[in-house]
C-alpha cells in the first residue's frame, strides 16, 4: 500500500495535500528564481501556468506533493514532495521543494522538514493496511531511509541540510537538466532510521533558535 498524502500540522506551517485550488497562492508566493536550480517549473509564468505546473506535479509516479501554508495566516509559501516512493524498501525522497524568498532562514524549511521526516520514521508509512509481508507492498512499518538532493550549485540548500544533521553521500554526475539548460550535478544527502533520534534533535534545536 503506496502512502497518500495527508494534512501535517505544525507550530508555524502546515502542509496540506497540493491541489488545482493552491495554484493562485503560488503564483503570488513564487519569483522565476525560485526554479533556476529545478528541472519542475512553471511555464508560461502566469495563474495559467501554475495550474500546468500542478497537474504535472501531482501526476508524476511514485510522488506525493504538499502546499507549504503559514499557519498564522494561511498564506501560501511553497511547495515540497515526497517522491520516489519505494514501499517495498520502505524509502522515499524528500523533493520538488521550493519557497518564497521571504521565508528563506527562517523557521518554515526545518519545521516542514521535520514534519515530513516524522510522518516517515515516526509512523507505519508502508504496508500500514496489511500487517504482514505483502511482495506486492513490502515489510509493514516506518521508513528505514529518505534521501534529499540539491543542485550541487545550490550551496544555500546544502548548508541548509548540513546544519540539520544530514549526511551528504556524493554528487551524481550530470544527473538531470534543469530549466537554465545545465546539466546539472545533484548532491545526494540522507538520513537512515538509526539517525532519526539524532537528527530530531538537532532540528529541534534549530527550531526553538528560530521560534524564540
Amino acid at each position: 500500500m503506496r502512502p497518500t498524502a495527508v494534512t501535517l500540522h505544525g507550530r508555524s506551517v502546515r502542509l496540506e495535500p497540493l491541489g488545482p485550488e493552491h495554484a493562485a497562492g503560488l503564483f503570488v508566493a513564487a519569483e522565476p528564481s525560485t526554479f533556476r536550480f529545478m528541472p519542475a517549473q512553471p511555464s508560461p509564468w502566469d495563474l495559467g501556468g501554475f495550474l500546468i505546473y500542478i497537474r504535472r506535479l501531482l501526476a508524476l509516479e511514485h510522488t506525493n506533493c504538499y502546499a507549504v501554508a503559514s499557519v498564522a495566516d494561511n498564506r501560501l509559501l511553497g511547495v515540497t514532495c515526497e517522491m520516489d516512493i519505494r514501499s517495498e524498501h520502505r524509502g522515499l525522497e524528500i523533493g520538488n521543494t521550493w519557497l518564497a524568498p521571504e521565508v528563506r532562514g527562517t523557521a518554515i524549511n526545518p519545521e516542514m522538514k521535520r514534519l515530513l521526516l516524522a510522518r516517515a520514521f515516526e509512523t507505519p508509512l508502508f504496508g500500514a493496511a496489511h500487517g504482514a509481508h505483502d511482495p506486492a507492498t513490502g515489510p509493514p512499518g516506518p521508513a528505514i531511509r529518505v534521501q534529499l538532493k540539491t543542485d550541487e550549485r545550490n550551496t544555500r540548500s546544502q548548508r541548509a541540510m548540513e546544519r540539520l544533521g544530514f549526511t551528504r553521500e556524493g554528487v551524481l554526475r550530470r544527473h538531470m537538466i534543469v530549466g537554465d539548460g545545465v546539466q546539472r550535478n545533484s548532491v545526494m544527502y540522507s538520513v537512515i532510521a538509526e539517525e532519526w533520534p539524532r537528527v530530531r534533535d538537532t532540528i529541534d534545536a534549530r527550531l526553538a533558535e528560530l521560534q524564540r
